[in-house]
């Protein structure tokens, strides 16, 4: 009994001390971060005229992803995203380093499989971010588009009618700010603008693709016709955003299961390690050590890759 709970106490210890030592990594990154962003911020006035790429991102632009993604950690990125990925990357590897040269992995490996984790798992997370916001985006769409053809049989101007219905969206709401942009693009291009803007929406989502061309077709056409349309195609859009609210419980069910499955080899490895006769055969020799590695970078690119392929069927 006295010696699983030294066991014990030995895991807490580890535990605590590779945590304490990821925090005061993740502190320090993160304020040597803030200080560069802010000398980015602060240049002398041959960089001013690199402003512009410091204003709001074009949703659906990477640079929009990997700011809204930061922006939950109160983390301003603008002008700085690429660094801001690398810079997390890097933090990340630390911290993942740090946890396994605490579980007694050798310092080289441990930094090859936290610098693995690190390099993948970040984009996957800005990912992530990043589907949450277009599922956002697709449930506004069949009010936007009822509120449109409701306004449009008492307003003829297309582009009136959409800036009018899109005040039924909160402003918070990222579908709100892009149908804004929708409407400046195409007072200032006129409807030579619709099979480029169209494109933009349908690399957001191809729900706001279809808004695009609806709106795109009543501005070139016009008639009575098309308010039933906007009617019809909301009713249809809101059906295949229910199908797909369906698909993406199904497969948040599937990705579930594997992050459990994951969780308990981990678990498994945890306890394994802590325990001597467990450790000598995980790490009692460097093929050991390298078979360990291999086998937790293995289960990071087979994670980015579920989550890839349900990603790819759900979109």
């Amino acid at each position: 009994m006295n010696a699983y709970l030294d066991m014990l106490l030995s895991f807490l210890y580890r535990f605590i001390a590779a945590g304490a030592a990821a925090y005061l990594t993740y502190a320090v990154v993160r304020q040597l971060a803030h200080w560069q962003f802010r000398r980015g911020v602060d240049r002398a006035m041959d960089d001013f005229l690199q402003v512009a790429s410091e204003q709001p991102a074009k949703i659906g632009s990477s640079e929009y992803k990997i700011r809204s993604f930061f922006r939950r950690f109160s983390i301003d990125v603008s002008g700085q995203e690429e660094r801001a990925v690398r810079n997390a990357q890097i933090l990340l590897g630390l911290a993942g380093g740090i946890v396994f040269a605490a579980a007694g992995l050798p310092l080289l490996i441990s930094l090859l499989v936290g610098g693995s984790i690190g390099y993948s798992t970040v984009p996957g997370a800005i990912r992530s971010h990043w589907d949450k916001i277009r599922g956002e985006i697709e449930k506004d769409i069949p009010t936007f588009l009822r509120n449109l053809a409701g306004v449009l049989r008492t307003e003829r101007n297309v582009l009136d009618a959409v800036v009018s219905a899109v005040q039924a969206v909160d402003e918070q709401r990222p579908l709100h700010p892009w149908v804004m942009y929708l409407a400046e693009e195409l007072r200032s291009y006129g409807v030579s603008a619709i099979e480029r803007l169209q494109s933009e929406a349908f690399e957001i989502s191809s729900a706001l693709g279809l808004v695009v061309f609806e709106i795109g077709r009543m501005m070139q056409t016009g008639g009575e016709g098309y308010m039933d349309a906007f009617l019809n195609a909301a009713n249809n859009l809101s059906e295949l955003i229910e199908v797909r609210g369906e698909a993406h419980t199904e497969a948040a069910q599937a990705t579930g299961l594997v992050r459990a499955a994951i969780l308990l080899a981990m678990v498994i490895y945890g306890v394994l390690l802590y325990a001597p006769a467990g450790r000598r055969i995980l790490i009692g020799s460097l093929a050991s050590q390298l078979v360990l590695a291999g086998s937790v970078i293995w289960a990071v690119i087979g994670w980015n890759y579920i989550r890839a392929q349900i990603r790819e069927v759900t979109a």
